[in-house]
């Protein structure tokens, strides 16, 4: 359909390229015929404007062989037995070090970690987008290489105590049974334990993530009510970045919050729940708005998002393509930093009265 994102096309440095479709899952299988082929970014393209296609840092070969390493240990953690998953631990941590090299060789000021799959985040692709988010944040507040993989490693581990609760129980709209709820209460603890019975390789700076992730600054967390700096570095980073993951992203209970609202939530937690530094970081080196967006700007008009701006997430870079009330269509870069104009609104695809305009069709946006 004209407009709409119908799919991603994979694209290699060769030139060569592969069409997913929309929403299409990827196996490990796909993942290494990719790999073989060199496959490293991913883009959503715009069949409207398409020399304006969606880039995503981190290319979705990285993002899904950690999904894969990870859903793989957690298989080996809930099978029956006492042996210890040495090899799917390797793996992990080969999944870690990929992450981890592939965002410090990109070195974005504003990292763009948007989840590239059409439906909503399942579990295993939360975790994933949280840690690579925390890398982003952990490397532009001067971490060295081995405390980033150190942090990665603590953000894919966080949920595990979570392994119990089925997807399905997690996903249902509504209030959560009883014993779904004290899962989600008792799951850092859980992890906790499962990982120092587990996997001994970690190291106690990476287990103090999957304890803590879910404490606060003010003491209003779980499991232990945690104030301030008594909670590890590594697992306020991750707790700003888990909020951050999960408010951009739809929820059976509820759909993404707007990118003003996102931007609200954190300024508002910043000090009180979630670290004040952690989250100046992260609302300047972490894309709220994804390029390559269609967008509706605080003043009606439509636009695309070319380019981030640095300490200004809702001001980026655009190209605008017309107003909202009978305005003609007019394509034009715009930068909206020092401007009172922001992105309002993140749109599926452009509407239809705009593709017509476009195209030369007669009638207003």
């Amino acid at each position: 359909m004209i407009g709409r994102r119908t799919a991603l096309e994979i694209r290699a440095p060769n030139g060569s390229g592969l069409l997913v479709a929309a929403g299409a899952r990827l196996g490990l299988h796909e993942v290494q015929v990719l790999t073989s082929r060199g496959v490293r970014q991913v883009f959503l393209q715009d069949e409207l404007f398409p020399e304006f296609a969606e880039n995503h840092t981190l290319p979705v070969t990285v993002h899904l062989q950690a999904q894969t390493a990870l859903r793989r240990l957690t298989a080996a953690l809930q099978a029956p037995g006492d042996a210890l998953p040495m090899q799917e631990m390797q793996e992990l941590m080969r999944a870690v070090r990929r992450l981890v090299d592939e965002i410090l060789a990109a070195d974005d000021r504003v990292g763009d970690f948007a989840p590239w799959q059409g439906s909503p985040p399942d579990r295993v692709e939360h975790v994933v987008d949280v840690a690579a988010i925390s890398v982003q944040v952990g490397h532009f507040m001067g971490l060295p290489r081995d405390q980033l993989q150190r942090l990665c490693v603590g953000a894919l581990l966080m949920d595990l105590g979570l392994t119990h609760v089925s997807e399905e129980a997690l996903r249902r709209p509504g209030p959560l049974d009883a014993p779904a709820v004290a899962a989600i209460l008792g799951h850092p603890r859980e992890g906790w334990q499962m990982v120092h019975r587990s996997l001994p390789s970690v190291l106690p700076t990476s287990a103090s993530v999957v304890l803590q992730h879910h404490e606060r600054v003010d003491g209003s967390g779980y499991p232990e009510g945690r104030q301030g700096s008594d909670i590890y570095i590594f697992a306020r980073i991750v707790a700003a970045a888990d909020v951050f993951a999960a408010i951009r992203s739809d929820r059976p209970h509820r759909r993404r919050f707007r990118p003003v609202e996102i931007l609200r939530q954190l300024r508002e937690e910043a000090g009180t729940g979630l670290d004040d530094r952690v989250c100046g970081i992260l609302l300047e080196h972490v894309a709220i708005v994804q390029s390559g967006a269609i967008v509706r700007l605080s003043d009606g008009s439509l636009a695309k998002v070319v380019a981030h701006s640095i300490g200004a997430p809702l001001q980026p870079l655009c190209v605008v393509v017309g107003g909202a009330v009978d305005q003609p269509v007019r394509r034009r870069q715009v930068s909206l930093r020092g401007t009172n104009i922001f992105v309002d609104e993140v749109l599926q695809a452009w509407p239809h009265a705009v593709v017509g305009a476009v195209r030369g069709d007669p009638g207003p946006i």
